[in-house]
């Protein structure tokens, strides 16, 4: 069997078969039992084969559309210059708002995420002196006096 440009059909040699036996059978050369042992299947599983073969020619068939297809890779890198350039063109009106502002005197924005502050020293310090004042208080002793930074200046001031 070969196409009418003198080239085989892309498929299996089994393909192949099943394709010219299904259109002997549409041209009415064979009967659909004959074709069906032919394949070596069942009936039913003819007119199965059948159906996909007569939906895939006329998927094949179908109009395509005109001029170049892009490939994957194409269609992927067009998009990515694309993505370059709508980039590049934020950055230049970000450039060009910021100039803007500084030209009429505005305050700057701030950043649309707030940064998180750490925890200070001092703050672990008073969490960590409440627990050993707690303990103590459980204990029933008095809390040690705590002497706060400013007051540790006025006495060292007043000692000199």
């Amino acid at each position: 069997m070969s196409a009418s440009n003198g080239r085989t059909p892309k498929g299996s040699k089994e393909a192949r078969r099943a394709a010219a036996v299904i259109l002997e059978t549409l041209g009415g050369l064979r009967s659909t039992s004959e074709a069906a042992e032919a394949l070596d299947v069942a009936v039913a599983r003819y007119y199965v084969l059948e159906r996909r073969a007569i939906e895939g020619m006329i998927e094949a068939l179908e109009r395509r559309p005109r001029g170049r297809r892009r490939s994957l890779e194409a269609e992927l890198e067009h998009v990515q210059r694309q993505l370059d350039d709508v980039e590049q063109e934020l950055a230049r009106y970000q450039s060009l708002y910021r100039a803007s502002q500084r030209a009429f005197g505005l305050p700057r924005e701030e950043s649309a995420s707030p940064s998180k502050k750490r925890k200070t020293k001092t703050t672990r310090t008073r969490r960590k002196k409440a627990r050993v004042e707690k303990v103590l208080e459980d204990l029933g002793k008095p809390a040690p006096p705590v002497a706060r930074s400013s007051d540790a200046k006025t006495a060292s001031a007043k000692e000199a």
